[in-house]
């Protein structure tokens, strides 16, 4: 389903005849899902906001993301779980910024979600730095929006 969503997207920001958009909120093609098992990640790098829909992640996966956070260079962490899991239990380098009341639509469900910013001083970003495991898509989608979304058209089909 995300893919797609991606796809429709990404056509319709490639489409010329469509002006609906301000140039300021133009997908710039920087956008690309990976059906991979994070555990092959060492790090975050090269995303500057990592979002995790977290609900019923077991203890080890925690473990193991807080080490690939604590090494990586993003400086926001988004995800449903507090700051007595996130920072005390398992030791993310961060600091609360913001929490509010979240929903899906249509669902009663409801999670708090919290936004967290990465403490220390990151000094600046290496940009070329990219975990392995994300190197195929983050490079795919430095070839430019018809590019990217005829490899998610592609996909889709497969």
């Amino acid at each position: 389903l995300g893919m797609s969503c991606l796809s429709g997207v990404l056509k319709a920001a490639i489409d010329p005849e469509n002006d609906v958009a301000s140039e300021e909120s133009r997908i710039r093609g920087n956008t690309m899902f990976l059906h991979k098992d994070i555990m092959d990640a060492k790090t975050f790098d090269p995303f500057t906001h990592v979002y995790m829909f977290s609900i019923g992640f077991p203890p080890p996966l925690w473990e193991a993301l807080s080490d690939m956070w604590n090494r990586s260079q993003a400086p926001w962490l988004i995800c449903y779980h507090s700051p007595k899991v996130i920072i005390h239990r398992y030791e993310f380098d961060v600091e609360l910024v913001a929490q509010t009341p979240t929903s899906m639509h249509g669902s009663k469900e409801g999670h708090m979600g919290y936004i967290y910013k990465r403490i220390g001083a990151l000094g600046r970003r290496d940009l070329d730095r990219c975990d392995p495991l994300f190197a195929a898509a983050w490079n795919l989608t430095k070839e430019g929006l018809p590019t990217l979304q005829a490899e998610v058209e592609m996909q889709n089909k497969a």
